[in-house]
């Protein structure tokens, strides 16, 4: 009789395997960089969303895209001296514990 070796899978908030292992590049350079050109930066619906009920629900304004400031925040309120930045799992991280464990 053969043994089986069980995958445990990685409890995560979304269901994602992150015990699978990357696998290589799929697309030629050029197209790869074609897809990524259509990803925005910034106004996308997410960024949108927050910042039309920030608009309705804050009294006092902000300014959106302070490119003077590092990092170019998403919102700044100059008057709090407060900067928010609107980050999402599609660049940040969402895979971080998948890549902590192959490091």
């Amino acid at each position: 009789m053969g043994t089986t070796k069980r995958v445990k899978k990685y409890k995560n908030y979304m269901g994602r395997n992150f015990k699978k292992s990357r696998v290589a590049e799929k697309l030629p350079p050029a197209k790869r960089s074609s897809l990524m050109s259509k990803i925005r930066s910034k106004n996308t619906k997410f960024e949108e969303g927050f910042i039309r009920l920030a608009s309705l629900k804050i009294s006092n304004g902000f300014i959106t895209h302070v490119r003077a400031i590092v990092g170019t925040p998403d919102l700044v309120f100059e008057r709090e001296k407060v900067i928010v930045f609107l980050d999402s799992d599609f660049w940040h991280g969402w895979q971080y514990p998948r890549w902590k464990q192959e490091m």
